[in-house]
């Protein structure tokens, strides 16, 4: 019987599905060695192409024992591993490590830092924003800062709708949602425009099906700059030299459909 904490199980769960989903080998042998990093093989259970159904019935049959209370050790040994200090001089986001995006990951990034947003191989914006990406030669479409508060707290602005996120509203325009009409009447604030509910979801998940996340610890907030500058993300207006009329273009309809009255 092996113990993983509940945190690690999200984790492996959400890793034994994008194996399961993978589309070539090389993106399996990524996932299998991401769930090795968490303490997990295969070959310990006898399978040797694990499915999400095979995954809960290693829990159900008591295989793998879930516990709560299991020492943080784990935990904070696979984050020292995974998030390391950011430097301009020797980081390359391009060859950096990327992660699934979910609730349980951003909710262990308790520190400070840059994030760095990309879009998954084989997944695609609309019109004509993947054209404009596939012009910048990457697939990096944002990269971002928490300075004043934990990645934890803004990443669940940005990717979870939780407050005012900047990339959320602009994922949210580039996939065609309109904010409700009349939603800013009244707020002080005219900008910070609002999906509906059911269209949130409907972009969470997209983010967590078709975007994927590297997180570093640092101090420099003013790299960011720098990196944004460098790279051109696709979903960055500031600093950005190649800044797209086309989502300026987009978020200005959501505000002006949610200032009309």
């Amino acid at each position: 019987m092996t113990n993983f904490s509940e945190e690690i199980i999200e984790r492996l769960r959400g890793l034994v599905i994008t194996y399961e989903k993978a589309d070539s080998p090389e993106d399996r042998k990524k996932a299998r060695r991401e769930m090795q990093k968490l303490d997990f093989r295969m070959t310990d259970f006898n399978i040797k192409n694990i499915t999400s159904s095979d995954f809960d019935r290693l829990i159900s049959s008591g295989k793998i024992k879930v516990i709560s209370n299991i020492a943080n050790s784990k935990i904070d040994s696979t984050i020292k591993h995974e998030f390391q200090e950011v430097s301009t001089s020797v980081l390359n986001l391009l060859n950096a490590k990327y992660s699934v995006i979910d609730h349980h990951f951003i909710n262990g990034l308790n520190f400070y830092g840059l994030y760095c947003l990309r879009l998954k191989q084989k997944c695609l914006l609309p019109k004509p924003f993947q054209q404009f990406l596939s012009e910048r030669k990457h697939q990096i479409i944002y990269v971002g800062k928490a300075e004043g508060q934990t990645l934890r707290d803004r990443l669940n602005q940005e990717l979870y709708a939780k407050g005012h996120g900047t990339f959320f509203r602009s994922i949210g325009a580039v996939l065609g949602y309109l904010p409700e009409a009349c939603s800013l009447n009244g707020m002080s604030n005219q900008n910070n425009y609002k999906f509906i509910k059911e269209d949130q979801k409907k972009i969470i998940l997209w983010i967590e099906n078709n975007l994927e996340i590297a997180v570093f610890k640092t101090s420099n907030f003013e790299e960011e700059k720098y990196l944004i500058c460098k790279l051109k993300p696709l979903l960055n207006d500031s600093h950005n030299p190649l800044a797209l009329a086309e989502l300026r273009m987009a978020k200005d309809k959501c505000r002006i459909t949610a200032r009309n009255k």
